[in-house]
C-alpha cells in the first residue's frame, strides 16, 4: 500500500493541495489536529494521515466532540452495536451533503438476534426505506451507495469514494473531477 505515496510533502502544502480539490477544514486551525512532532510522519506518507486526521472525531479544548472537515470521513467500519448506530452513519452522511440535500426524519432498526438492519429517512418530504446486509458489528457500505443513487436522482454530480484502511474507512462525496485529481495526489479511493 505504501508504495502509493509519493515523495515528502510539507503537511502545509499537502493541505493547500486538498484544498483547491474542496477538501477543507471546517473552522479548525491545521495545527488542532496535526501537532508539530508529527509532522515528519505526514510527510513520509503524504496526504493518508492528514486525510484520516480531517476525518477522524475529534475533541476541543471544551470538551465537545467535532468532526475537523465535512469533506471527509474516517471511522472504524465495525462500529454496528445496536440501535442508533445506523441512524449516527446517516447524521453524518448528512453533514457531509448539507450543502445538497436535507436528510431529516432518520431512524434505523439493528436486531442482532434476527440479523436484521433497516433504515429509513426523509428527503425534501420523500419517505426513503432500505433493507441493508446484517453484517454483525461491521458497516454494510452499501448505505454510501444508496446516497450516491440519491444524490444522482437530485441531480447533483457527487457520489460517494472510499477507500478501505483494513479496520477502518475513509468515505467522502466528490464530483468526478475531485476525485480524479484527488487520485493524482493519493491513488487509494474507489467508487461505491
Amino acid at each position: 500500500m505504501f508504495s502509493r505515496f509519493k515523495k515528502k510533502q510539507k503537511i502545509a502544502e499537502q493541505y493547500k493541495s486538498l484544498k483547491n480539490i474542496g477538501i477543507r477544514l471546517n473552522e479548525i486551525e491545521l495545527d488542532q489536529i496535526v501537532s508539530d512532532s508529527q509532522h515528519s510522519k505526514y510527510e513520509e506518507k503524504p496526504y493518508l494521515l492528514l486525510l484520516i486526521d480531517m476525518g477522524s472525531e475529534i475533541e476541543l479544548t471544551s470538551g465537545i466532540f467535532t468532526f475537523p472537515s465535512k469533506d471527509i470521513w474516517h471511522f472504524d467500519s465495525e462500529c454496528i452495536e445496536n440501535h442508533g448506530d445506523y441512524s449516527s452513519v446517516i447524521k453524518r452522511i448528512a453533514e457531509l451533503l448539507e450543502d445538497e440535500i436535507s436528510i431529516n426524519e432518520i431512524k434505523d432498526y439493528v436486531n442482532l438476534e434476527n440479523e436484521e438492519v433497516k433504515i429509513s429517512f426523509s428527503i425534501n418530504k420523500k419517505l426513503y426505506n432500505y433493507e441493508l446486509e446484517f453484517m454483525d458489528d461491521w458497516l454494510d457500505l452499501n448505505i454510501f451507495k444508496i446516497f450516491s443513487e440519491i444524490l444522482k436522482e437530485q441531480g447533483s454530480e457527487r457520489r460517494f469514494y472510499y477507500s478501505d484502511l483494513g479496520q477502518s474507512i475513509l468515505v467522502g462525496a466528490y464530483r468526478k473531477d475531485q476525485v480524479n485529481s484527488l487520485n493524482k495526489l493519493i491513488n487509494i479511493f474507489l467508487p461505491l
